[in-house]
């Protein structure tokens, strides 16, 4: 046999690196993932290490604490992680209040719905605020009794990608209904087509427009979500008021 039906480099995998070196088959350079599953089942051994540091990682990871934000909550540090995380939106030339409210803006907005976080090992990464029916708002949508609206959603940028800010988001739809909300509701900029997307994802639609400017610099649309049941809120821990 020449060389070519029979060089065979077995995959050198680092689990804990999570890499593969170059595998060469019948001549051919497969990828990252085929040359680790070349090297699994050549190694068996490995193959179980493997799974067991898989395993390890998702069952260290610590759950996301949700509860109502308390006078003990860091106001300052509060504000500091809304605004950036809607630091990228300022970027895009977006004029989110979030993206320059103050501290004594966050804590006038908090004090006018219930204000959630979401924590890790006692970290705040996350927050919402919600609010109730508005009988003097402009929006048709926010008058309405049965629908709640949530806004100042946020998460530190270095958690996301991490699921943290759909747990928070249902745990706060949980705390909703469960205080008599069975529609909720939102508005965001109307340019904003990724985190519309991300919504509608969430079963959101979009049910309207509405426009704040100057105090912001955009037109906005209303979305809105029907909750027939109650929501469920993932791996998060509820702490669920009465």
């Amino acid at each position: 046999m020449d060389s070519l039906t029979t060089s065979v480099k077995y995959a050198s995998c680092v689990a804990n690196e999570q890499r593969c070196t170059s595998v060469t088959w019948l001549g051919i350079a497969p990828s990252p993932a085929r040359a680790c599953l070349l090297g699994a089942w050549r190694y068996p051994d490995w193959r179980k290490a493997r799974s067991t540091e898989m395993l390890h990682r998702m069952t260290a990871s610590a759950p996301l604490q949700c509860r109502e934000l308390d006078a003990g909550d860091d106001m300052e540090a509060l504000t500091s992680l809304i605004r950036a995380a809607y630091a990228p939106h300022a970027e895009n030339g977006l004029r989110y209040w979030a993206t320059h409210q103050t501290v004594a803006d966050t804590i006038k907005r908090c004090s006018s719905g219930t204000g959630l976080v979401g924590s890790i090992d006692g970290r705040v990464v996350a927050t919402i605020l919600l609010r109730k029916p508005d009988p003097e708002s402009k929006v048709e949508a926010f008058r309405d009794p049965a629908t709640w609206k949530f806004e100042q959603f946020a998460v530190d940028p270095g958690m996301k990608g991490k699921g943290i800010g759909r747990q928070l988001h249902d745990f706060a739809l949980a705390h909703a209904y469960a205080h008599g909300c069975r529609r909720m509701a939102l508005d965001t900029a109307a340019p904003a087509e990724a985190l519309i997307a991300t919504y509608t994802s969430w079963g959101y639609t979009v049910i309207g427009t509405c426009d704040w400017r100057p105090f912001t610099n955009y037109p906005s649309v209303v979305m809105a979500k029907n909750l027939t049941t109650r929501p469920g809120h993932g791996r998060a821990v509820a702490e669920l008021g009465s």
